[in-house]
């Protein structure tokens, strides 16, 4: 019986005695705090800019604050060398971090500043080009310490942009994509966004509108992405069809009506529409004036049921709130369609 129980004591206490400190240890070290803290005010510092020219004094500040986080985050990968947060801060702040830079007069976007001020101005910039690379290989670190985490790649894949490599950045996003089941939905849509500035970077709206369109459909609330869908949208010489969510919050983002195509995989009369109707020059000028949205009755009968569409095809004209203003039944000629449309919208 007293061994019994000895041996149960033993193994009680391995599993759940902890030595003196093991608390403490658990702790977030100081200095990676400190470092969070100073990068964060960096950033902000910048942020508060927002690209405009910074006084000298407060460039100073900007570039106090980058160093004073920097050495922080150097610090804290000295004292804790298998901390991944360490080397992940670290390559952060070297990688996207805003740093002053010095901007020779006539490269300056402000021409109007008096002859005294002209040496009296910088610019923040982001810090791509200062210890990009050393940046990266922290960044690698801190994903080779915790390989499992999504936000820890996304944020690689972001600092290989920040730092120009745009080929790296976009393999990186497509292997997150890859691995979206594991994401969460606000990840996908970041990542989403990551390859649509690499589309955009290499002048693919096409291609750029595709990953928008995935990014508003895991987050339909981010007014970012609707705002360069609708640019996008009124820039292309066809219509920009978007998802039921997405649309929607660009619609009241926008303050413009909705345009809902309701639309059959088996209705030869949506087809027609398609192919007759919807890539006339008249029908696409006048969609401009709408967010245009598609809806399959596969894929959302919920809606089918909540506007009781019951033929295909049939559009529902909605304003910003989601009030029905017109609605057309069934196929109908390019100059009927866009009649119809007209009659709910104001004089231009």
């Amino acid at each position: 019986m007293r061994v019994n129980l000895v041996l149960l004591s033993a193994v009680f206490f391995a599993l759940f005695a902890r030595p003196a400190g093991a608390s403490e240890a658990a702790q977030p070290p100081p200095e990676l705090a400190a470092a969070e803290h100073a990068y964060a005010q960096n950033l902000a510092l910048g942020d508060a800019l927002g690209g405009r020219p910074a006084e000298t004094e407060q460039a100073a500040e900007a570039e106090r604050l980058f160093r004073e986080a920097l050495a922080e985050a150097r610090a804290c990968i000295a004292a804790n060398a298998r901390s991944a947060e360490a080397h992940h801060l670290a390559g952060l702040v070297l990688c996207t971090a805003y740093r002053p830079v010095a901007v020779p007069f006539e490269d300056a976007s402000d021409r109007e500043l008096a002859e005294d001020e002209r040496d009296m101005v910088v610019f923040l910039r982001r810090g791509a080009a200062t210890g990009c690379e050393e940046g990266l290989t922290e960044m690698r670190t801190a994903l080779r310490l915790k390989p499992a985490d999504p936000e820890y790649h996304l944020d690689y894949a972001e600092a290989l942009s920040t730092c120009n490599a745009l080929a790296r950045c976009e393999e990186q996003a497509l292997a997150l994509w890859d691995g979206r089941p594991t994401m969460a939905n606000l990840q996908c849509a970041r990542c989403a966004c990551l390859l649509a500035d690499c589309a955009r970077r290499r002048s693919e709206p096409d291609v750029e509108i595709r990953w928008l369109r995935e990014a508003a459909r895991y987050n339909p609330q981010d007014t970012q992405v609707a705002q360069r869908l609708a640019a996008l949208a009124a820039a292309q010489p066809r219509i920009l069809w978007l998802s039921y969510d997405a649309g929607k919050a660009l619609a009241e983002s926008a303050q413009k009506p909705m345009l809902i195509d309701f639309t059959a995989e088996l209705c030869g009369w949506c087809r027609r529409l398609e192919r007759d109707v919807f890539s006339r020059a008249d029908v696409v000028a006048c969609s401009k004036r709408f967010v245009c949205i598609k809806v399959d009755e596969t894929d959302r009968r919920d809606l089918v049921a909540a506007f009781n569409v019951q033929a295909y095809p049939t559009a529902v004209v909605l304003d910003h709130t989601g009030r029905e203003l017109h609605r057309i039944t069934g196929y109908r000629p390019a100059a009927q369609y866009v009649a119809g449309l007209q009659t709910v919208l104001p004089p231009e």
